[in-house]
């Protein structure tokens, strides 16, 4: 064969059976095009946890399914269990409603700052969580996160009390013992 020739046939190796078919060919250019722009991509910032604290008063350990309670379904509370983070040596630290919320909203013993009795018969004009002391809620709210609280409050109905006040952006239930007894609920920034 002379030196200025080419063979009329490809190699057995390169042969048309063996490329890949056109659109594997398409996604390999496009991979290989899009490749140098992920490379000077910004970084992501990693994903936050999203985190639920459930607080059910009278709820004994072995009431929900997750715990070995057979005779009340709680399917949707076990999914919880079985899928995030379960915390199973919690304790109170008391054995009252409103002191109980105080201590875990503030992360703090409720008698450090004077909030360690529910109010009982007629309640105190000043009865509420002090407003010195921050919540939970206002830790989260520093963090970047967005902040509700649904349920019963129990820490103070005026309105320096109220949750929206308190570090949560969203409130749907009650300030007292039942729900309905004083707010419906609200956004911050609404006039609710």
């Amino acid at each position: 064969m002379a030196a200025n020739t080419c063979p009329r046939t490809l190699p057995p190796a390169l042969t048309k059976t063996t490329l890949l078919p056109k659109p594997s060919r398409l996604l390999l250019a496009a991979l290989t095009l899009a490749m140098p722009v992920s490379l000077y991509a910004e970084p992501q910032p990693p994903r936050r946890p999203n985190v639920i604290v459930v607080v059910a008063d009278d709820l004994g350990y072995g009431d929900i399914g997750v715990h070995g309670c057979r005779d009340i379904p709680t399917p949707h509370i076990d999914s919880i269990a079985t899928n995030g983070i379960r915390c199973t040596s919690g304790y109170v630290s008391a054995p009252l409603c409103s002191p109980w919320r105080a201590g875990l909203l503030t992360g703090r013993y409720q008698n450090r700052f004077g909030h360690e009795f529910n109010p009982g018969g007629k309640v105190p004009e000043n009865f509420g969580l002090p407003v010195g002391e921050s919540t939970i809620g206002d830790h989260f709210l520093r963090a970047g996160y967005t902040t509700a609280l649904i349920g019963k409050w129990h820490l103070g109905w005026k309105p320096e009390f109220h949750p929206l006040q308190r570090g949560f952006q969203e409130f749907f239930g009650s300030s007292l013992f039942s729900v309905g007894s004083a707010w419906a609920g609200g956004r911050l920034g609404d006039d609710t």
